[in-house]
């Protein structure tokens, strides 16, 4: 009885050890916010992220475009007014809308680029192979094979 208590309390002790070493792997990514401050910084580390294309490479031009321009309509009302505190209510509301619409397109983008592996086996062998996709690739995978079969079910004929 006693060698299970302390073979429990060290199993405890070493994953609470475990926790504390790893706990940057689960901290919370870095968040935008141009109405706290620093937004020169922020803004100059998304758009090298974004020229980057490592980060944020799955975001399509259009939102790339969209990111861009919010960016510019933020710094354009945060210097018209010389300082956050000089901002209208309206313009405050406005520059928070504009922040949440950055965060979820960065989001979706980070999410879509985001790599999961899989160990798949090719016909014909018995060794098992991983492969890593992003997001965004198996989505478009997904798309592409609901479609071939929609296009069976459509016609017959093609089966053939």
């Amino acid at each position: 009885m006693k060698k299970m208590k302390t073979g429990r309390v060290a199993c405890r002790a070493l994953g609470l050890a475990a926790l504390l070493l790893c706990g940057n792997a689960f901290a919370q990514p870095e968040r935008f916010d141009a109405l706290g401050g620093g937004f020169d910084e922020q803004a100059e580390r998304i758009r090298s992220e974004l020229a980057g294309g490592e980060r944020y490479s799955e975001i399509t031009p259009e939102q790339r475009s969209e990111v861009l321009g919010l960016l510019d309509s933020i710094e354009n009302r945060l210097e018209s007014a010389g300082d956050l505190d000089r901002l209208t209510p309206r313009a405050k509301s406005e520059v928070f809308n504009e922040q949440e619409r950055v965060k979820v397109l960065l989001d979706q983008a980070a999410a879509d680029s985001r790599l999961v592996c899989q160990r798949e086996r090719p016909s014909g062998t018995r060794r098992s192979l991983t492969v890593c996709r992003t997001v965004a690739e198996l989505r478009s995978q997904r798309n592409e094979a609901e479609g071939w079969m929609r296009t069976l079910e459509r016609n017959p004929e093609a089966r053939k």
